[in-house]
């Protein structure tokens, strides 16, 4: 499996106010006195050894620093607890640290620390209000109540999901790791999409089932299972998920944890690791996981924060990291949301209806709730996605596509508050199966809409007009609308291949003028002159167009 533990189970330990106060360099500030006192363990340091050390004078200073002993082997992490003492302060450990660190066979020494899922709040309510924009009929049409209830769920719809799974549902082959409060594997909804494996390093065995619901929600926005008639379905619900639990029943857990957990996933074959949680400054065992991670080709993807804050927040702010931030039903800034330059994407993360690990809750297994915690996610279906589709893909292809396709929130191109923007899953997904067709270069089409109808000089009432592109064998990859002033129309980005393009005005009833193209695109080419004209029955009005923008950047 790649990391090794202790068998013996770390107790907890009744911390007080002031020391969490006086670590504050280490962890976050906990949101209730409960958490605090339910911390685990911190009175440990954490020791990474020179790759050549020699392994029995490795093992003799281990025997005189403390009594438990866990291994990160490969990277050759130890994490020794202290039995009290001199060196059982917070001070005497760095001390302790500093000293270690002097000697040739050890390449660092510092404290663990505390490291908490990003705080979150839960929603008894369901999101009223907000302007959840008009979607065209789905292509992909699924029989999960609550995805249908737009009162409730509205995240997938915004980001377009449905449309995104006429490429591609996700694979099974796909493996997304939770690194969290763990996972309910019997939830219903997630029954079936629990990959082989899964540790806990919180209780140091091999149930990492969820004691608290962070992790199970997180899951559900992920992966949910669609089609199967109940709750909702996640961004990627073909896709396998990898339970790692690394947070107590109080969402609390260790950095060294965390580290291992991250280290653990990629050993065990995920392609995308999901981190809702982090701290105010990063350690360095944490660090050097996610250089694991990034060596061997896997995506980690974290929450920015809740905190209302530019100042950045770990793991998310490493830059080998996509840092997510949360927005609202309406495309603003969720009001927790942390910021900065830091931040690469959004993604929805106020009032997120998803799976939770408390079956008898007024939901019956579900719940709203609110953070980055539940944007992250979002991200990490939407890599998970586009793995699916293209199993190749590199963690930089797949940023590129997402950032490409992400739908620009504030000031134009990057900014500090959105970062790219808000990911759009129909879009990454359409430009990703243009760029992932062999032979590979994109085409082009573009043309003109324009009508008969309405009064004579009358400009009203003008061109609702959906142009279509599908392939032959009825996939829709393309569908656009235009908006009133100027009837030119384009698709970029089209992969080499026959495609059929129609238009009609939903609604209304029109003749339109060819019904359809039927072209071949070539690699590189540009299809020009695909015009329509939509004649309105019985009208001698002046022709009206109207401007139909790129669908992709």
């Amino acid at each position: 499996m790649g990391t090794t533990v202790a068998k013996t189970r770390r107790p907890l330990l009744f911390i007080v106010a002031l020391a969490i106060v006086l670590w504050s360099g280490w962890q976050l500030t906990f949101p209730t006195p409960v958490q605090a006192e339910r911390s685990p363990d911190t009175q440990a340091l954490v020791v990474r050894f020179a790759p050549d050390a020699d392994p029995a004078a490795r093992q003799a200073l281990l025997d005189r620093l403390g009594s438990v002993v866990e291994w990160i082997e490969p990277l050759g992490v130890a994490r020794v607890e202290r039995v009290g003492g001199a060196a059982g302060a917070r001070g005497g450990l760095r001390t302790l640290a500093a000293a270690l660190e002097s000697r040739a066979e050890v390449l660092y020494a510092e404290p663990d620390g505390l490291v908490q899922g990003v705080p979150l709040v839960e929603e008894e309510v369901p999101p009223l209000g907000g302007t959840i924009p008009a979607v065209p009929g789905s292509p992909v049409q699924v029989n999960d109540p609550a995805f249908n209830n737009r009162q409730w769920v509205y995240a997938p719809w915004l980001v377009g999901a449905s449309t995104a799974w006429s490429y591609t549902m996700g694979s099974p082959e796909v493996v997304i790791a939770v690194v969290d409060s763990g996972i309910d594997a019997e939830h219903p909804d997630l029954r079936g999409r629990i990959a082989a494996g899964g540790y806990d390093f919180v209780d140091n065995d091999a149930d990492p089932t969820d004691e608290h619901g962070h992790g199970t929600h997180v899951a559900g926005i992920i992966a949910a299972t669609a089609n199967n008639g109940i709750g909702s379905a996640g961004i990627c619900p073909g896709c396998s998920l990898l339970p790692v639990r690394v947070l107590n029943e109080y969402n609390v857990g260790s950095w060294f944890d965390v580290a291992a957990g991250v280290v653990y996933a990629v050993d065990q074959g995920a392609q995308v690791i999901n981190l809702s949680l982090g701290g105010s400054a990063m350690p360095q065992v944490m660090a050097d996981a996610i250089a694991y991670a990034a060596e061997r080709q896997v995506l980690v993807v974290a929450a920015a924060g809740n905190s209302r804050s530019d100042t950045p927040f770990y793991p998310a702010a490493d830059p080998r990291v996509i840092a997510v931030g949360a927005t609202r039903d309406d495309d603003t800034l969720w009001s927790l949301s942390n910021f900065g330059p830091w931040v690469e994407l959004t993604a929805p993360g106020y009032a997120i209806y998803s799976t939770y690990n408390r079956r008898d809750n007024v939901y019956s297994g579900y719940t709203f709730m609110s953070g980055t915690s539940m944007a992250a996610p979002h991200v990490a279906g939407l890599a998970g996605l586009l793995l699916s589709q293209d199993p190749g893909r590199t963690p930089g292809e797949i940023r590129e596509l997402m950032r490409r396709t992400a739908v620009d929130l504030g000031e134009v191109a990057r900014d500090n508050r959105f970062g790219y923007g808000r990911i759009d899953v129909a879009a990454g997904l359409a430009l990703g199966y243009a760029e992932s067709v062999a032979g590979g270069t994109p085409g082009r089409l573009s043309g003109q809409v324009s009508m008969v109808g309405g009064r004579e000089g009358q400009r009203s009432g003008v061109l609702e007009a959906v142009v279509r592109v599908r392939t032959l064998a009825g996939q829709e990859v393309a569908r656009v609308q235009p908006a009133p002033e100027n009837g030119r129309w384009e698709v970029t980005s089209l992969a080499p291949g026959t495609y059929r393009v129609m238009a009609d005005v939903p609604g209304t009833r029109v003749a339109v003028e060819p019904a359809y193209y039927e072209i071949q695109v070539e690699a590189g080419q540009t299809v020009q002159g695909l015009d329509f004209a939509l004649q309105a029955e019985g009208s001698t009005a002046p022709v009206f167009v109207a401007y139909l923008p790129q669908v992709h950047r």
